[in-house]
């Protein structure tokens, strides 16, 4: 999710099958404004929050093919509403239809994107909603990963899972004269556990979160050497 002081836009996407929906929102309404939704402004510094321009920059979703599905705002009537005693009562409103957005697709240096820009009309009260689905996507990938992991796991004794699971740092280093202990992630810091439990604790946090900036994804990003860890010590 990103945000700032007038705009969200929020990005869910299903891990198997990697489809999901992308929404923008113009959530602030001020008095009488109708900004647009991508422009440049310059934010003078004596200048109150509540006069600033805010700006939309066009959404680049990477690997990933978008769908504009609808879009709508909500129009205010800015005559005061009549007075009742028992009756709490709004301004009153309509919403309007936002006519399609255009989704356009390019490449730079970092691969192929979709962009989205928002419409020139995009008030406060506004929202879009796009389908997204991601590229090169193997639906089996998930079944993939998990075949074998009962028939490799189904005949291990407690103690044989004690080490593939657990095993603290000292216990580790006892065991293998030192060869190996728990396994330090640049810029996150020891595991707390030798085995495969001890890599939970990140995960979790990633998969919660969705948080690819993790420094655990930059590390497997950049090489495989915490997979040659696991596979190395369950070998020996």
């Amino acid at each position: 999710m990103r945000t700032n002081l007038q705009y969200i836009v929020i990005h869910r996407v299903q891990p198997a099958t990697q489809r999901g929906y992308l929404l923008v929102a113009h959530t602030a309404f001020k008095r009488g404004s109708r900004d647009r939704g991508h422009s440049e402004y310059e934010i003078p510094l004596h200048c109150p929050i509540n006069h600033w321009r805010i700006v939309v920059d066009p959404i680049r979703l990477r690997r990933t093919r978008s769908r504009f599905i609808l879009g709508a705002s909500i129009e205010v009537n800015p005559c005061e509403p009549k007075q009742d005693d028992r009756v709490l009562r709004g301004l009153p409103t309509k919403l309007v239809d936002v006519s399609s957005v255009a989704v356009s697709q390019g490449h730079d240096h970092e691969g192929p994107f979709t962009e989205i820009v928002p419409p020139e009309f995009f008030p406060p009260g506004s929202i879009l909603l796009f389908e997204t689905r991601g590229e090169s996507h193997d639906p089996d990938l998930e079944g993939l990963c998990s075949r074998g992991a009962q028939e490799a796991f189904e005949c291990l004794s407690l103690v044989e899972l004690n080490c593939v699971l657990y095993r603290s740092d000292e216990e580790e280093r006892d065991l293998t004269d030192g060869e190996y202990g728990a396994y330090e992630i640049p810029g996150h810091g020891r595991l707390a556990y030798c085995g495969l439990e001890g890599w939970m604790h990140p995960l979790t946090h990633i998969m919660r979160y969705n948080d690819l900036g993790h420094p655990l994804c930059a590390h497997l990003r950049l090489g495989t050497w915490a997979l040659d860890y696991v596979h190395r010590r369950l070998l020996r």
